[in-house]
C-alpha cells in the first residue's frame, strides 16, 4: 500500500486503495510518563473516505512503527471491504439465478 504525506510527519492518505483513507498521527504527551509510569506512545487515528473515524488507538513510542501498524489496519479494513463486496455480489447473483416466487 502506498501512502502520501499530507502534513509533514502527521497526516497521510492512501494512494492505491479502493477507498481513500487518512491516517493522522499524534505525538506522545510529554507528561504521560510522569503521570502513568509507562512510556509515552504515539496515537493513530484512521478516517474513511467520509471523514468518519474508523479506528484510533495508541501503539508505540516510535512514530514509524505506529504508522506501519496503522497501515496494516487499513490493509485489513480494505480486505474486509473487498470480502463484503464479494459476498454481496454473490448474494445478488444467487437471487437473480433463483428468484423467489
Amino acid at each position: 500500500m502506498d501512502i502520501m504525506e499530507v502534513y509533514e510527519s502527521k497526516s497521510y492518505k492512501t494512494m492505491n486503495t479502493a477507498r481513500e483513507w487518512i491516517i493522522n498521527l499524534y505525538e506522545p504527551d510529554e507528561n504521560a510518563p510522569e503521570t502513568t509510569g509507562e512510556p509515552a506512545l504515539w496515537r493513530y487515528v484512521i478516517y474513511d473516505d467520509e471523514d468518519l473515524i474508523v479506528e484510533t488507538d495508541y501503539f508505540n513510542r516510535n512514530r514509524e512503527d505506529t504508522l506501519a501498524f496503522a497501515c496494516g489496519v487499513v490493509e485489513k479494513l480494505e480486505e474486509e471491504a473487498r470480502y463484503a463486496a464479494t459476498t454481496d455480489a454473490m448474494d445478488q447473483l444467487s437471487e437473480n439465478l433463483n428468484p423467489v416466487g
